[in-house]
């Protein structure tokens, strides 16, 4: 694999009778919001258990 090129499995189709929806973006930051809040309480969450059995 050469650097600064991206390979996939396979190639997706276009999709015919594309509409942008402002909805999808709304979904798409709630999600990528979701996700981040999980990222975190997650890191929160390993750096308690790490603190909890160290006998701290």
């Amino acid at each position: 694999m050469s650097s600064g090129n991206n390979y996939f499995v396979h190639t997706l189709l276009h999709a015919h009778n594309w509409q942008h929806r402002p909805q999808f973006d709304h979904v798409c930051d709630w999600w990528r919001d979701g996700a981040e809040v999980f990222v975190r309480w997650s890191a929160w969450a390993e750096l308690a258990r790490r603190r909890l059995s160290s006998g701290f």
